[in-house]
């Protein structure tokens, strides 16, 4: 029953020990925009938006083969039709009796509105701040202005 919840819930796909895909669930092909039969027998990296950082992957690479231990982050990946996803990753190795990488079982969580937000947010931010900077650069000719001016009206008077 569990295993029906968590392949319902999330984007969930297995690799073998090279990175080429052995399975992948319905929400898998949804938020990809390729079906089963695209995906099956390719490499991880057809996913891979070009954004992503290569130490990202050497990272997870080093921890799910090397040391065999589960890793997660934040990978931004790309749909078939170009357009990019965000998710929430958690990938494990999955290990025979004797410690050897039978596969590895990737389960994501989709947070692409949760990035679009920080996104968003971020701009506004950097918006006000250079707005911010704007007035803060008229205050003072403003008051350069004003102080000219009044040098002025004094010499006159």
């Amino acid at each position: 029953m569990l295993k029906y919840v968590i392949v319902r819930s999330s984007i969930v796909s297995k690799a073998d020990f090279k990175g080429n895909i052995t399975y992948v669930n319905e929400a898998f092909c949804k938020i990809s925009g390729y079906k089963e039969e695209e995906l099956i027998g390719k490499p991880h990296n057809i996913v891979r938006h070009p954004d992503m950082d290569s130490s990202v992957f050497k990272e997870m690479w080093h921890t799910i083969k090397d040391l065999k231990q589960p890793w997660s982050g934040i990978v931004k990946n790309r749909k078939k039709d170009g357009n990019f996803y965000w998710v929430q990753t958690i990938i494990n190795p999955i290990l025979d009796e004797n410690g050897n990488i039978l596969e590895f079982i990737g389960i994501r969580t989709d947070i692409t509105e949760i990035e679009k937000t920080k996104e968003y947010l971020k701009d506004q931010y950097d918006i006000s701040q250079n707005n911010f900077q704007e007035v803060m650069n008229l205050s003072k000719l403003y008051e350069n202005a004003i102080e000219k001016s009044s040098i002025f009206l004094c010499k006159r008077g």
